[in-house]
Order: structure tokens, then sequence, then C-alpha cells
């Protein structure tokens, strides 16, 4: 979500920025009002309607309207208030369903996407090609990175890691993989993570269920070359990330 650069505040509860305001980001007024006010150096979008392939599939106009709105209204916001760097996270999931691996950024928009999360993909879509814009018609600084799946005990601002190294090294219209630089199948992912969590059962596959797009290896040399690696295993994270499950359930 989009926070004042440097100054350290807390966003209210009640204000549209905060997630915990029932309509986060989306309402467009309260947005630009903020942003107005604040006048941040840069924002980092992250905020976004995110789900599974079961609700991707259930709820689509959700996932299009919500994120929609969300885009329109902090990207034009952040400009009306002379914002000068913005960031964009967008997803993987905007890829073709089936692509050459590793999937450089390319190839956006040169296949048909994965229909479970077809919407989703599509406001994601419209969300780079509008910062995009901004960048063409009024020479805005803002620029895309296209992460693969995100997960962890809580964000991280330090100020080597992904998002703060492309505000400050990259600047231009091409979006940006974010990744490991590697992939695993689901049974191998079930397989960390229950090795993390000290399962020692059966895990069974359940063939009825969509597999959703069939490999999804994000090509890293962008970020690389800008001198940023992932520092945290796979594995490890896995291990943190259930900890502080632990420590939120007690």
């Amino acid at each position: 979500m989009p926070r004042p650069s440097g100054r350290g505040r807390a966003v209210d509860r009640r204000h549209p920025l905060s997630p915990a305001h029932p309509h986060p980001q989306r309402d467009e007024a309260a947005t630009a009002v903020f942003l107005r006010k604040e006048r941040p150096d840069a924002v980092v979008l992250t905020a976004a309607k995110v789900g599974g392939i079961m609700a991707n599939s259930t709820y689509p106009v959700q996932f299009i309207e919500d994120n929609l709105r969300i885009q329109l209204s902090v990207i034009a916001g952040a400009h009306a208030a002379g914002v000068r760097r913005l960031l964009f996270l967008g997803s993987s999931c905007i890829c073709p369903r089936v692509t050459a691996q590793p999937i450089t950024e390319e190839a956006l928009l040169t296949g048909p996407l994965e229909p479970t999360n077809e919407a989703y993909a599509l406001a994601e879509i419209a969300g780079i090609v509008q910062a995009q814009s901004y960048r063409k018609q009024y020479g805005a600084s803002y620029v895309v990175a296209m992460p693969g799946n995100l997960y962890g005990p809580g964000d991280d601002f330090d100020l080597k890691t992904s998002h703060v190294l492309l505000l400050r090294r990259y600047d231009s219209d091409a979006p940006v993989n974010v990744g490991c630089g590697y992939d695993l199948t689901i049974h191998e992912l079930a397989r960390t993570v229950a090795d993390a969590v000290g399962f020692t059962g059966e895990l069974v596959r359940d063939t009825d269920k969509p597999d959703g797009t069939p490999r999804k290896l994000l090509d890293t040399s962008r970020p690389a070359a800008l001198g940023w690696q992932p520092r945290i295993p796979l594995g490890e994270g896995i291990a943190a990330t259930y900890q502080a499950w632990r420590q939120a359930q007690a």
C-alpha cells in the first residue's frame, strides 16, 4: 500500500489506505485527498484482491473490478499529487498459460491466459499498461515488477530488498520479473511445507481439482543485473512463516 516516504507515520485504520478499512484503496476521492496531503516521495502499490484457483473461478467479477478500482485510484491519485516515483507490483499470473521457460518479461500478451484466473490477470495487465501510459504521456517515473508468489511472516522494508532497489536503480517502462530463479512441483512444495511443520503422514494427490498454469518459472536476469538476489531459502522462509502463524494463534 502507499506509505509516506521517510515520515514513519502509521496510517489510521479508518482511512481508506489502511488495510483495516473495509474498502482500502478503492475510495478514489479519499485516496486522492490522502496522497495530496501526505505528498510521499514514492508509492509502492502492493494492494490487490488476491486468492487461489477456487476464489478466482468463483468470484471473477470481484477480482477484476476490485483490482481495477484499486489501481485507478492509487496510480491516478499519485500522479495528481505529484508523486515522483511509483512501483506497481503486478503478478506472474499475467503470463501466458503455456510459454517458454524460464518466462521472460517479453512473454506478456503473447498467448492465452490461464482460464481460472483470467479476470484477475486482465486487471493486473491493465495496471501495468496504466503505469506505462503515465510514463509515456506524462514522463512519470513509474516502474512495474512482476513477482512470483509471495509469502512470509510480514513485510520487510530492509533497504537492500528488491522493491527499494527497483525504486532507486531502475527507471524504464519494461516490467521486471522478481523471483528466485528456480521452481518446484506442487508435490515438492507440499513436501517442503510438511518438513517445515513436522508433518510425517502421507501426501495424497487430488487429481480431480484444476491444476492452474502448468509451469511458471520466471527469468530473473533483470533484477540480478541490478545486484539483487533472494537471501532466504524456501524451506527456511516457510518454517519462519509457520512459526509466525503459531505465535499469532497463541
